[in-house]
């Protein structure tokens, strides 16, 4: 006996109807793998530019950040002896909004920047390490010590060198950072050696481009998905020999 307000077929019919199921299921399976495939090749490229911007200063040196520096800001520098009266080590931080990326994995991302000169005087190689942390928005002194990932070191030679521009892959620190409930990404520039003024201009701020996957591309991914689980539950089977077929109203 057939159940569920279905038609019964006779035996002599059930090949015709696995088949039309089969060839429902495969259309299913067809419409999912092309949404995974547009899931996995299309992507949206977004730059995301830096909320905060600035420089922390650490003076005397001891690891910790003391000062928020308003008159230059984005400077670096690690100064032991003269012209200054105090040594001082500076960071330049910036920040990025990456609340948009919650819960997903970003197919890429890079840092991409340029430091430029602020003091051309020859205090040899100046060695830069960019680190990665989780912000909240806000620049504070905090930020020169929190703990953070390094993603690379850079250097240049001034005054032959006016500027260095860089591009670093950060798709690894930035997921990992976003898997633990990252909303803001810090990035802070640490002067590793004894060296002069370089600094970070505010009109062309090193800035996080990342690869996210499209929200449309999701959506159309989880209809699959549902229609999938929907057409499944809706196959009734009758016994070896006769099946059902749906009731059309």
């Amino acid at each position: 006996r057939c159940v569920n307000s279905c038609f019964c077929i006779t035996s002599q019919h059930n090949v015709g109807n696995i088949a039309m199921n089969k060839k429902l299921m495969g259309l299913l399976v067809t419409f999912i793998l092309g949404c995974s495939f547009a899931f996995s090749s299309n992507a949206t490229l977004l730059l995301l530019t830096p909320i905060v911007f600035g420089s922390v200063e650490d003076s005397p040196p001891d690891g910790i950040g003391d000062t928020i520096v308003t008159f230059v800001p984005g400077v670096i520098d690690n100064v032991q002896s003269v012209p200054t009266r105090i040594p001082r080590i500076t960071s330049a931080i910036v920040e990025s909004d990456v609340s948009m990326s919650s819960g997903t994995m970003l197919k890429f991302a890079t840092l991409d920047g340029t430091i430029f000169v602020n003091n051309a005087l020859d205090t040899g190689e100046r060695i830069i390490e960019i680190l990665l942390f989780e912000g909240d928005g806000v620049l504070s002194t905090t930020d020169f010590q929190i703990p953070a990932i390094s993603v690379g070191m850079v250097s240049y030679r001034p005054p032959t060198d006016s500027s260095l521009s860089f591009s670093l892959d950060v798709t690894d620190p930035v997921n990992s950072l976003i898997s633990g409930g990252a909303t803001f990404i810090g990035a802070r520039f640490y002067a590793l050696n004894e060296q002069a003024p370089s600094q970070l201009l505010s009109s062309t701020p090193p800035s996080l481009v990342v690869s996210a996957p499209e929200p449309n591309m999701i959506a159309l991914l989880g209809i699959g998905f549902a229609s999938m689980c929907f057409a499944r539950k809706r196959i009734v089977e009758c016994g070896s020999i006769r099946s059902c077929l749906i009731d059309p109203a």
